[in-house]
């Protein structure tokens, strides 16, 4: 069928040669005949021509002149040159009038109007607007030159424009006149050809309508078809190209088929790297729409910018590429792995190279790998974190029992370092009461019992049985575990009083003076009290450890209300706490105090209990002395004795 098709072509080749030979000889019969008209308009453009060449270079001088006004004198000199170079063009423009406008003593375009125009505009040059730039290219710095030179030129050009136009206008009606000459002279010749006019136009405009049927089926028109009229050979040859058409449209619908069922994308693209086109696969596994992939370039859409280098210089070594690794993007967001192969098809029509490209969506099968090794780590990941589960539950047993020992050991400690003041705060009372017993026993012995004496000594010895049964409360107190002590609402101004009656001997014996402020009576807060009581013994032993061997031996214990809290301090006038210590005496274990004396457990577990109070110990940095600070709610939910608190 193609065979056929190129015999017609030739059949109707044939037949236009021999019209337009026949045409040929038309023209060069008109040409002969039309020679001396030629001559004499080519004369005409000549001087069209220098007259365009004058219009130029007129208004280059204008032009930089302007330039000229606007420039400093570092940047004069390109320009004053440009101005010189635009003067020796004009001046040329006019000698090629051969003497201004005429050519052999004969003016040039036989017009007196134009040849008046085009002499008074020399005139004009040489008398005036030249004069005026010489001036001004020797001494380009006159400004009044300068303004004198363009205001010349205007005029100047404003003529040269107008001289122009009336030699463009007699240009326009020389060549009308040659034209209307050459149809008289060809109005003969054509009418014997004006058959064969005919038939060439008649045969030219139905190959027209075949090449614009084709054009449009390469546009994508599918169902345009040739015009088929008679039965000569321009009809069979339209009929012969339908039907090519019409198996070539066939086949292009079969291939598509077949591309548009292969479930992996496949994208042909060009040696630039734009996507020519691209299967209906392509769409749904990038998420991008049709007019988003064809078009394109092939790196919008490959998270790589090398790809295209990669696959080119691949194919040029082994013919194929293969990449199993490749990144790209998706239309709705994110990205894909893919397989890529590439190689490369026979160059199109156009003489360019393409590349077909197929990329297979790895997604599945990446994630298939991945689930399989997520569950094998996950069955690994349950099985350590089992077995970490039963250790973390023995150590938080462990950390339990250690903090109940350590919370003991601080406590005996603090009882240790009250424990020589407890004793000499117990031994007074009982010698008081003994000495009193003796006194009654020597009165009864003499049997001097006189009422109101053995009632005072009765008073006497019942007030320090008293205040030994005291002492011996607040030991019990402290003694009791706390942890199981159930929070209540306490008076503070009690608790204050057990924990400083458990110090206050030992602080008289070393000369401490123990300063105690105001503490409202009736002031209740929500606690565990033994717990408290511990917290304040710890304070006050640190406080009498760092004023014992001081000149100065002051301790001042005070409570205010804060907004919805309490706030209790206790003060001593020691050395003070370092910057660098600061950070570090509530850590578990830390001591200042000498080896054996301390267990560097009692600020930690202070804290600990202030954390279980919701409240918090502090240490005041404004204060020049040492000043610790409990502060409690007044009302809150407490947490529960044996709750985790870090100590």
């Amino acid at each position: 069928m193609l065979r056929a098709l190129i015999d017609h072509l030739h059949t109707i080749r044939g037949k236009v040669m021999l019209l337009l030979t026949l045409m040929f000889v038309v023209l060069v019969a008109n040409t002969v005949m039309s020679r001396d008209i030629v001559d004499e308009m080519q004369d005409v453009a000549s001087r069209r021509k220098a007259m365009l060449e004058l219009v130029s270079a007129a208004k280059g001088i204008r032009a930089n002149t302007i330039l000229l006004s606007n420039q400093d004198e570092r940047k004069r000199e390109p320009t004053l040159f440009s101005i010189q170079q635009r003067k020796t063009d004009l001046e040329r423009a006019f000698r090629k009038f051969r003497g201004g406008i005429f050519w052999d003593n004969v003016p040039a375009l036989n017009e007196p109007f134009v040849d008046n125009a085009i002499q008074h505009l020399e005139n004009l040059w040489r008398e005036n607007t030249s004069p005026a730039l010489d001036a001004l290219l020797e001494n380009p710095k006159d400004p009044v030159r300068l303004k004198e030179l363009q205001d010349l030129l205007e005029n100047f050009l404003l003529v040269v424009t107008e001289t122009s136009k009336a030699v463009d206008k007699t240009v326009e009606e020389k060549i009308a006149d040659f034209r209307d000459h050459q149809w008289d002279s060809l109005f003969m010749i054509l009418g014997t050809l004006s058959l064969a006019a005919f038939i060439l136009l008649r045969t030219e405009r139905r190959i027209r309508q075949v090449s614009e049927t084709a054009k449009r089926i390469n546009n994508g028109e599918l169902n345009t078809r040739a015009p088929v009229r008679g039965q000569d050979e321009i009809s069979d040859f339209a009929t012969t190209f339908n039907e090519m058409t019409t198996k070539l449209i066939q086949e292009k619908i079969a291939s598509e088929r077949i591309i548009s069922c292969i479930g992996e994308m496949l994208i042909v693209v060009s040696a630039t790297g734009k996507i020519i086109s691209a299967n209906e696969a392509s769409r749904w596994i990038s998420g991008f729409a049709a007019s988003e992939i064809k078009g394109k370039s092939l790196c919008d859409f490959c998270e790589s910018n090398d790809l295209l280098t990669a696959v080119l210089k691949e194919i040029e070594t082994s013919g194929v590429y293969s990449n199993a690794n490749v990144q790209f993007r998706k239309g709705e967001g994110g990205s894909f792995k893919a397989s890529v192969t590439a190689t490369a098809l026979p160059e199109n029509s156009n003489g360019e190279k393409v590349f077909v490209f197929i990329i297979r969506d790895m997604t599945g099968f990446h994630l298939l790998m991945a689930e399989s090794e997520r569950r094998a780590a996950a069955e690994a990941a349950v099985e350590v974190e089992r077995r970490r589960a039963h250790e973390i539950e023995n150590l938080y047993k462990e950390l339990s029992e250690l903090r109940t020992h350590a919370f003991e050991a601080s406590k005996l400690s603090e009882l240790g370092e009250m424990a020589s003041g407890i004793a000499h705060e117990i031994n007074n009372p009982i010698t008081i009461i003994c000495g009193k017993a003796l006194q009654l026993k020597a009165m009864a012995e003499n049997g001097n019992l006189d009422a109101l004496r053995v009632g005072k000594i009765a008073d006497q010895v019942e007030q320090t049985g008293f205040r030994v049964a005291k002492i011996v409360k607040s030991l019990r107190l402290l003694a009791r575990d706390g942890r199981l002590e159930v929070a209540e609402p306490n008076h503070l101004a009690a608790i204050i009083s057990d924990s400083l009656d458990l110090c206050a001997e030992k602080f008289k014996n070393r000369g401490i003076r123990l300063e105690v402020g105001e503490i409202p009576p009736e002031l209740t807060i929500p606690c565990r009290r033994v717990q408290i009581s511990q917290v304040l013994i710890n304070l006050l032993n640190n406080a009498h450890d760092a004023v014992e061997g001081r000149d100065e031996k002051l301790v001042r214990v005070e409570a205010a209300i804060a907004g919805n809290n309490v706030e209790i301090s206790v003060t001593d006038s020691g050395p003070g706490i370092s910057a660098e210590l600061r950070e570090k005496i509530m850590q578990p274990f830390f001591t200042t105090k000498p080896a054996g004396k301390g267990t560097g457990l009692g600020l930690s577990i202070s804290r600990s209990i202030m954390l279980s109070h919701n409240g918090e110990i502090l240490l005041d940095t404004r204060s020049y002395r040492t000043r610790f600070v409990l502060r409690l709610p007044i009302s809150s939910e407490l947490q529960t004795a044996d709750s985790p608190v870090a100590v």
